[in-house]
């Protein structure tokens, strides 16, 4: 199933190339643009010297609203192509299409504040997890035995603790368009619907998801690699022209082109193969 939706979305996507790109630009411009933001704050507060409690406390506040903003967007994206899928036509408008449906946009942000805190969640039972085990483990009064019982125990537990946020993290994975559909057919659903129904759809599913995901970093992965490639190749074939500080800028400039066309391909793809594969199973 993950290599189908992988393979129906690259031929959409290179079907559909410039329509797709052209609803995606929004979600790019404005995640590049909340993330230099983020970047220039982090600059200036080193530079103020400000407490480090404070800039934390901040940084993290504008690391949650701009995973709700890019979250959001990103369904959104999704639910365009859904909706443009039905009759070939790929409208601008369709990349907003989570505003379109009454409050969807509103409960989308819960859906993502509902992933936030469970994200917030592992991560602090693993840290803490961790560094209980760290400091039973340094503990001088237990010996030996009972030291290395406690690591694998303690192991055991991180990885049981993985696997079970994996679970219902993927198990959610679908929530907002579960929610978005139901509410184009004039369903009356609360909040807990996206949920229930996102659940109910994964059944059975969440290899295929994992396998779908981790399918899509190879090769983005492999892609990125093969760009530094044949970057690291051009460079050693051409040093001596290179060397020279304006065809160098140039060679530097293209290849960083050609990376960002990759990037909003590649883009366009996974928004796309996260439809395909929600239809497959819906």
């Amino acid at each position: 199933m993950a290599i189908e939706a992988i393979s129906k979305a690259l031929s959409t996507t290179k079907k559909y190339f410039w329509r797709l790109l052209l609803m995606t630009i929004p979600y790019v411009i404005i995640y590049f643009a909340l993330t230099g933001l983020e970047i220039y704050f982090m600059k200036e507060t080193q530079i103020m010297n400000l407490d480090d409690i404070f800039t934390s406390g901040v940084s993290m506040i504008m690391r949650i609203v701009i995973t709700l903003i890019t979250n959001i967007l990103g369904m959104s994206i999704i639910m365009g192509y859904l909706l443009g899928e039905k009759d070939g036509h790929f409208p601008l408008k369709n990349a907003f299409a989570v505003f379109t449906r009454g409050n969807t946009w509103l409960i989308s942000i819960g859906y993502s504040l509902l992933i936030i805190v469970i994200m917030i969640l592992y991560a602090g039972v693993t840290i803490g997890g961790i560094f209980g085990i760290a400091t039973l483990l340094g503990s001088f009064s237990l010996n030996v035995w009972l030291k290395l019982l406690i690591a694998i125990v303690g192991i055991g537990l991180i990885v049981a603790w993985f696997f079970l946020y994996a679970y219902v993290g993927l198990g959610l994975q679908f929530m907002y368009l579960a929610y978005f559909e139901a509410k184009g057919q004039n369903k009356h659903v609360s909040f807990f619907y996206g949920v229930r129904a996102s659940l109910e759809m994964m059944k059975g599913h969440r290899w295929s998801l994992f396998g779908f995901k981790f399918t899509l970093l190879l090769v983005a992965l492999a892609i990125f690699l093969l760009l530094g490639i044949i970057g690291i190749i051009l460079w050693a074939i051409f040093a001596v022209a290179l060397s020279l500080k304006i065809l160098g800028t140039i060679f530097l400039i293209l290849i960083g082109l050609m990376a960002f066309a990759v990037f909003l391909f590649f883009n366009v793809w996974i928004f796309m193969g996260y439809a395909k594969f929600y239809e497959e199973i819906k």
